[in-house]
This record gives C-alpha cells, structure tokens and sequence, in this order.
C-alpha cells in the first residue's frame, strides 16, 4: 500500500521505538498480573525470575517511552540536534507530556514488586501497573471522536486484555524451563481459563471501536487505515488458532506423560509471542501513518 510504500526514517523509527514501548510496557504490567494470579502455584525461583525480567522489561519501558520523546522532536525538526531543541521538546510535551509522565511512574512503581513480591511491594506494583495502561488511552484516534468516555473505557478494556495475554507468555516460557510438567500444565490451563473471558472482551472492545471508527464498510476496507487494520485481524487470528491449540491439545499433554508436549508447548508460546509482537508492529504502524476514515 501506499503509505508503506512511503516511509520515511523518522517515520520508522518511530514505528520502531511505538512498538518497543508497547512490547515493554504491556509486558512489564502482564508480568506483574502473572504473579498477583498465578503466583501461589509458582516455585521461588519461578518468581523470583519472572520478577527480575518484570523489573528490566519495566527499565526498558521507561528507556523507550523517553526515546520516542526525543525522537518526535528530532522527527519535527528533520535533525537529530532538534531533540534538544526547548521549543520543540514543548511542543511535543503538550501532546504527549501526561501520557509519558503517566507511564514512567507506572512502570518505576512496578518496580516496587522487587522490593518484595507480596504485600506491600505488590500493591505498589499493582498502582504502577494500572497507570502504565491508562497511559496508553489518552491521546489517539478514538479520543479525538467526540464521543468520550466509552471509546476510553474501550480502549482500557482492550489494553487491559492484551496486557493480560502478553504479559503471561513470557513467565510461561520462563516456567517451561523446568522439568515439571505438572507445574507448567496447572499454570497454563489457569492461563487458558481466564483467556476465554479475555479474548471476548478483546472481540467485543475492538468490534465497537471497529464501528466507531469507520463511517462505512466500504471507505474502511478502502482506507490505508482498514487495511492495516484488517492485516491486524488476521494476525490476532492465527494468534487464537495457537492459543486453541495450546489449551486443545498442548496443555492437556503435559498431564498424560508425553515427553514432546513440554517441547511443543514452548515452541507453541514462542510462536504467540511472535504473532503478539507483530500484531503490536502493526498497531503502531497505522497509528503512525493512517488516520480512521470515520475521524472527523
């Protein structure tokens, strides 16, 4: 399409440095999710590990919300020293100030789960990880529609749902290292229970954005923006074929002695990952370079 067809280098790196902070950010607050569900059922060394890459995907988050900032402003500018320019930076924090200031105390708040994995440094790290989500609602094509609060609320349901299932797949492939497979099958048929709830409110949050977005079928399958989000769809697609598959057939292995289905589980929840992180480069690259047809 056109638009792709188009890019420039400020354009990608923005579309890089969007999907880095979705990747990072969404991860850091899943993870945080992951233990405050799974977390009894979870050996010490499990959680201490899942809370250590909680804490450097969180540091990474920070670094790469920051990086956007500064890119915007170089990408203003056409230069890399307009990332230092005052009037620019101004402008840029106008836009995006309460967004990134919202995100970055989030995510150094859920560092607060390290300080100790329950109690206290849980809740801390529970305050942390609701702000980095509602970080991702302001701003964006919804919220320009006039029609506030329920695009936000739909927007907080579909970030909080994808939250949930990224933010699981990495502890799961944590815990699939371990040779207990009674452990790793507990977790994931916990993780595939509560994905059934969580994939409806990701059908039904992204159906109504779907038509408060588009003014007809026809302008939005046409739109650089529908295209791009129909390329989406397909992707979230294949992404519930694995996860089918995973509560289907992979799961219910672990618990019938079958020595490839730890294997196979893991290469299942790489491949979901993959999707995930695609699907999130895609976001973030017609949230870059499309505008809704429907958006007045």
């Amino acid at each position: 399409m056109e638009a792709l067809a188009t890019l420039s280098v400020w354009q990608v790196g923005t579309i890089a440095l969007k999907t880095a902070a979705y990747f990072t950010g969404l991860s850091a607050s899943g993870g945080l999710v992951f233990i405050l569900l799974f977390g009894r059922h979870l050996a010490g060394e499990d959680t201490t590990v899942i809370c250590r890459m909680t804490a450097r995907l969180a540091v990474a988050g920070v670094l790469a919300s920051l990086a956007g900032f500064l890119w915007t402003a170089a990408a203003l500018g056409s230069g890399f020293s307009s990332a230092a320019d005052p009037l620019l930076l101004s402008i840029v924090f106008e836009s995006r100030g309460p967004a990134l200031m919202l995100r970055i105390v989030g995510l150094v708040l859920v560092l607060g789960m390290l300080i100790r994995a329950r109690g206290f440094g849980l809740m801390v790290a529970a305050l942390g990880g609701a702000l980095v989500i509602l970080s991702f609602t302001p701003g964006g094509h919804p919220s320009a529609l006039d029609l506030t609060p329920w695009p936000q609320l739909l927007i907080i349901i579909h970030v909080t749902a994808v939250t949930y299932w990224l933010g699981t797949l990495l502890p799961l492939l944590v815990i699939s290292r371990r040779r207990d497979d009674e452990r790793l099958g507990t977790t994931a048929k916990r993780f595939g229970d509560f994905a059934v709830y969580i994939v409806a409110m990701l059908i039904l949050a992204g159906a109504l954005l779907l038509w408060l977005l588009s003014e007809s079928p026809t302008a939005f399958i046409a739109s650089n923006y529908g295209q791009l989000f129909l390329g989406k769809l397909l992707l979230f697609a294949l992404l519930l074929g694995l996860a089918a598959l995973n509560r289907l057939r992979l799961t219910p292995a672990l618990f019938t002695g079958d020595t490839r289905a730890p294997q196979r589980l893991k290469a299942s929840i790489r491949l979901e990952i993959a999707a995930v992180i695609t699907i999130l480069l895609v976001t973030a690259t017609f949230t870059t370079l499309a505008r809704p047809p429907g958006l007045n």
